[in-house]
């Protein structure tokens, strides 16, 4: 017999913060309007609308969900001034195969964060998001 610890509601919320700042943050910094649309249209990060959700709600799943999307978002932020490297692109595609694993569906490849494609700068004191409705 196996205990499984269930993922507390703080990192259940924690998880929600992440994939808004990446969605309705990040994806606004790079991706045309039209962009973030079909990829919002997409369930971009819903694991609710994975076919494939294998998360469970678990601690030790939490943690691998939490863990990949600081990486992308750490990597993704990297490169606003660096350009990419064979370091960058591997971390960058094995946290979005584990988030894929874990029914977190994240499409879009490292290309797509770019600095020439950046044309707004999250990192200002404002901040623009796409009305949810």
């Amino acid at each position: 017999m196996k205990i499984a610890l269930a993922a507390p509601p703080e990192i259940e919320a924690y998880i929600g913060e992440l994939t808004e700042y990446i969605k309705y943050t990040i994806m606004p910094s790079y991706l045309t309007s039209d962009e973030c649309t079909y990829f919002l249209s997409m369930n971009v990060l819903d694991p609710q609308a994975s076919p494939v959700n294998r998360y469970n709600g678990l601690l030790e799943e939490a943690l691998h969900i939490v863990s990949s999307l600081q990486v992308l978002i750490s990597v993704i932020e990297s490169l606003r001034s660096q350009n990419v490297d064979d370091r960058a692109r591997l971390l960058f595609e094995h946290n979005s195969q584990k988030l894929k694993e874990y029914g977190f569906f994240f499409p879009l490849t490292i290309e797509y964060f770019v600095s020439d494609r950046l044309h707004y700068d999250y990192g200002d004191s404002y901040s623009y998001h796409y009305a949810i409705n």
